[in-house]
C-alpha cells in the first residue's frame, strides 16, 4: 500500500539491506532520491547523509547542492562503510539553502544567520530549512563464533575420529573457511546458531 504526497519536495531513503544488520566490513549501497512534486522549480537545495551513532554523535556522510526542476526526480548512489560497530540511523536531510525562496508551510529552522547591514547587525532569514527527511537504522556486528574440539580426553597410538564444533553465537550469517591440517579443508555456511562438526 503506498500513497503519493503532492504539492511538496521530498526524500527517499533506500538499501537492499536484509533485516537491519550488516557485518562490520560489509558495505552497504545505499540510494538517495529527491523528488518535486510541486508546480515550480526549486534551486538552492541541499541533500545531505549523516550518520548518527547511539551516542548521539553525529558525521556528514555526503552532501551535495541541487536544483529541481516541476516533477523532477534525482537518484544518488551511495556507499555506506561503516569503521566500527554499533548501532547507525542513517538520516537522508533535504535543505533550502537559498535566501528564503519557495519557503514551505511547517518548516523547521535549523540556522538564524547574522550579518551587518547600514542599521546595524541584525537577524536575517533563516539560511537552512528542513523541507524533508527520512531515516533507516543499520546495526553494524562483527562475527562471533564459538570454536572447540571433538576429540578424546586420552588417546593411545591408534588412529582416533576427532572433529571442530563451530557455533555461531552471533546474529548475522557467516561464511567460514575452516581448514584442519590433517584433514584438508572444507567450507560451510552457518546462518543461525548452530553446531556442525567437521571431519
Amino acid at each position: 500500500m503506498f500513497h503519493v504526497k503532492t504539492g511538496c519536495l521530498h526524500v527517499l531513503l533506500d538499501s537492499n539491506i536484509k533485516g537491519s544488520f550488516i557485518k562490520l566490513g560489509d558495505n552497504l549501497p545505499i540510494t538517495l532520491e529527491v523528488f518535486n512534486n510541486t508546480s515550480e522549480s526549486r534551486n538552492a537545495l541541499e541533500l545531505s547523509l549523516v550518520s548518527v551513532s547511539s551516542s548521539g554523535t553525529e558525521v556528514l556522510l555526503y552532501s551535495q547542492s541541487i536544483d529541481l526542476a516541476v516533477a523532477e526526480k534525482v537518484s544518488i548512489p551511495y556507499v555506506f562503510s561503516p569503521s566500527q560497530s554499533g548501532v547507525r540511523r542513517l538520516k537522508a536531510i533535504l535543505k533550502n539553502i537559498g535566501n528564503g525562496s519557495g519557503e514551505q508551510p511547517g518548516m523547521s529552522v535549523e540556522n538564524v544567520g547574522m550579518q551587518a547591514g547600514d542599521g546595524g547587525i541584525g537577524a536575517v532569514a533563516a539560511v537552512a530549512q528542513i523541507l524533508s527527511e527520512m531515516e533507516m537504522v543499520v546495526q553494524v556486528v562483527e562475527p562471533s563464533v564459538i570454536v572447540d574440539w571433538d576429540v578424546p580426553l586420552v588417546a593411545g597410538h591408534e588412529p582416533f575420529d576427532g572433529g571442530v564444533i563451530l557455533c555461531n553465537n552471533g546474529i548475522i550469517a557467516l561464511n567460514l573457511q575452516v581448514r584442519v591440517v590433517a584433514n584438508g579443508s572444507s567450507q560451510v555456511i552457518i546462518d543461525q546458531p548452530l553446531e556442525r562438526y567437521l571431519y
